[in-house]
């Protein structure tokens, strides 16, 4: 395969995964391309098929019935009682990767909106966490502050 070819977001998955297996480890994202509209066809002629199974799981998984009983002070039930329900937050993890959190190449400004809108998006974060950027270098790493900068990689102290 050479640099020019288009394939498919499965063929290009396929191909990572059997590279990765053979102990790859340049950045394939770089190496090879893909072809967007093949992607974004395979996912429209889809949509139906994952819509209904989205629509399932959320049934399935994300709703459930609840019975309430409201009672008077002396725990007598109480009758025709109207309520207003609002949900205010869940159980659910909903979160991204924290890449952005500490510094981004847009500067510190761009960096506190990604921080502001993260914490109002999301309940759950992944963290950055590579090998290679806590040892660079075999039997180098980068546990203190002081550590030599890599972008995006702060470290671990």
């Amino acid at each position: 395969m050479n640099g020019n070819d288009i394939q498919s977001r499965r063929d290009f998955l396929r191909n990572a995964v059997m590279l990765a297996g053979a102990g790859v480890t340049v950045p394939l994202w770089a190496a090879m391309k893909y072809d967007k509209n093949a992607v974004l066809r395979y996912f429209r002629a889809n949509a139906a098929a994952t819509d209904a199974r989205v629509k399932d799981g959320i049934e399935a998984n994300r709703k459930g019935d609840a019975t309430l009983l409201f009672t008077d002070a002396q725990g007598r039930p109480c009758e025709n009682v109207h309520v207003k329900v609002r949900q205010t937050r869940h159980d659910f993890k909903y979160g991204a990767n924290l890449f952005g959190l500490s510094e981004t190449k847009n500067g510190a400004e761009h960096a506190a909106a990604y921080r502001e809108r993260f914490a109002a998006a999301f309940n759950f974060a992944t963290l950055p966490f590579y090998w290679q950027a806590n040892e660079p270098e075999p039997g180098k790493y980068r546990f203190a502050k002081d550590s030599p900068y890599m972008y995006r990689r702060p470290p671990i102290d």
